[in-house]
């Protein structure tokens, strides 16, 4: 299912329209929203607001602490480039070529940034006492996730059958024929 969603998640992520409720659902501090069991859709037409809201929340995160500006900008080009990748992705019903489910497990790392991100940025003040406030106010667990995370995203992480200039399956190659494709790019060729 995720593989079918990547050209809506990618277009939504260059929107970078983020929704009204990620504020108060990253904020434990904070009543979550009602649960509106109507207003679940199979697929999402506008893309993961958490994704997208990602490079706001990688540029908040610098500016507060310049010390993150190298692994932001590390995180922020591997997410850029595992959305060009789904931009480029053309679903199949059938026949899905292994190195699309790579790309999912790419994106879901992209959600764990993202996920990591913003519980910091909403949290961290009011984190500052007990027990933990330590590893809030010094960022141990963020750099520590984020840093996993920017390994996991790494180019040295894709796999060798998906080049830097993987686009799926290529626009002019019709996978029912089930012939060789004409762009050099393309995993059927």
């Amino acid at each position: 299912m995720l593989i079918n969603h990547f050209p809506a998640l990618a277009r939504g992520y260059r929107r970078g329209r983020a929704g009204a409720a990620l504020t108060a659902v990253a904020d434990l501090g904070r009543a979550t929203p009602p649960f509106d069991r109507e207003a679940l859709r199979l697929m999402s037409r506008h893309g993961c607001s958490l994704v997208q809201a990602l490079p706001g929340a990688l540029d908040e995160l610098a500016t507060i602490d310049p010390s993150f500006a190298a692994l932001v900008a590390t995180l922020r080009s591997a997410v850029d480039e595992v959305h060009e990748y789904m931009d480029a992705y053309r679903p199949t019903a059938r026949d899905v070529p292994a190195e699309a489910f790579t790309l999912a497990s790419r994106y879901a790392d992209c959600y764990a940034v993202a996920a990591c991100v913003q519980v910091w940025l909403r949290n961290r003040e009011a984190a500052g006492d007990g027990v933990t406030a330590g590893s809030w106010q010094n960022q141990d667990w963020l750099r520590a996730c984020l840093a996993r995370l920017a390994t996991r995203l790494s180019p040295r992480s894709r796999p060798p059958s998906m080049p830097p200039t993987w686009t799926g399956s290529c626009r002019t190659c019709a996978p029912s024929t089930r012939r060789a494709c004409c762009s050099p790019c393309c995993p059927a060729s």
